[in-house]
C-alpha cells in the first residue's frame, strides 16, 4: 500500500512540474470521455434500446428474394394475398422505402 501512495505522490509532483503536458493530458482524457459519451448516446438510441412496441422481440421483417435480387420488393397485390392467406403471423404490415434525390442537374458543358 505504501508504494501506491508513493506512486500517486510522484505522479502528482510530475504533473504539477510539467504544466503543458498536464494540460494536454487532461484535454485528451476529457475529449475521450466526451466522444465516448456521445457515441454511447447515439448507439443507445438506435441499437441498444428495444423498440417502442409491446413484445418488440417478436417483430420480424420478411423479404422476397429471387435469383436476380436478394431484396426484390413485394407488390401491393402480393402483400394482400400473403396477408389474407397468413396462418403464422398475428398481424402483417408493409412499408415502402424509397430514396429521394432533391438535387438539381448541374449545367452541362
Amino acid at each position: 500500500m505504501n508504494s501506491i501512495s508513493q506512486d500517486v505522490r510522484y505522479s502528482v509532483r510530475r504533473l504539477l512540474k510539467d504544466k503543458a503536458f498536464t494540460i494536454v493530458a487532461v484535454l485528451t482524457v476529457a475529449l475521450g470521455i466526451g466522444v465516448n459519451t456521445a457515441m454511447f448516446s447515439v448507439l443507445n438510441t438506435f441499437l441498444f434500446r428495444s423498440l417502442p412496441y409491446p413484445d418488440s422481440g417478436r417483430l420480424v421483417r420478411i423479404f422476397r428474394t429471387s435469383p436476380h435480387s436478394q431484396s426484390w420488393p413485394h407488390s401491393n397485390a402480393n402483400f394482400f394475398d400473403q396477408r389474407d392467406q397468413n396462418t403464422v403471423f398475428e398481424k402483417m404490415a408493409a412499408y415502402n422505402f424509397a430514396i429521394r434525390n432533391l438535387t438539381e442537374q448541374g449545367p452541362t458543358a
